[in-house]
């Protein structure tokens, strides 16, 4: 089965720029996790509550990475139930993937800390026909999984 989501690098930044500031619930991934320098995340970390979660303290290095990493996410996604079946979502459905998503190979990306390896992303979307390639991305973020 064909991944509906399969996407190219350029439908890929497509995705990201016609997402971004746009609502439902305001895309905000160039601005929160693209092309933020290290200094600024770390700034973030020692500022900003965000209830010890990660999310707000990594991004990816340029547009061109975070898009590449949109399209491995996504494929590395094909048989998830939210991209499986996305041509068949309603219009406006939710595709929160809250885990990490393992994409086929590392790629280097800020975080508070420095500048890191990291094979993890976490996506949230919706379906929405107008948008193009019918995804609306409302963050979209590198993370890591600690070693138990």
């Amino acid at each position: 089965m064909a991944n509906p989501l399969s996407l190219t690098l350029s439908n890929a930044r497509t995705v990201i720029e016609m997402s971004e500031g746009k609502e439902p619930g305001p895309g905000h991934t160039k601005a929160r996790h693209v092309s933020i320098s290290n200094a600024d995340l770390r700034l973030r970390h020692e500022t900003v509550t965000t209830g010890g979660s990660v999310h707000f303290l990594g991004a990816f290095i340029d547009i061109h990475d975070c898009a590449q990493a949109l399209v491995w996410t996504l494929n590395a996604l094909q048989t998830h139930p939210s991209v499986r079946n996305f041509d068949s979502l309603a219009d406006g459905t939710g595709m929160n993937i809250d885990f990490p998503v393992m994409m086929q190979q590392p790629m280097k990306v800020r975080y508070c800390l420095g500048t890191i390896s990291t094979q993890y992303t976490r996506i949230f979307g919706q379906k929405m026909d107008v948008r193009p390639h019918k995804l609306h991305l409302i963050t979209f973020y590198p993370t890591f999984v600690l070693p138990v």
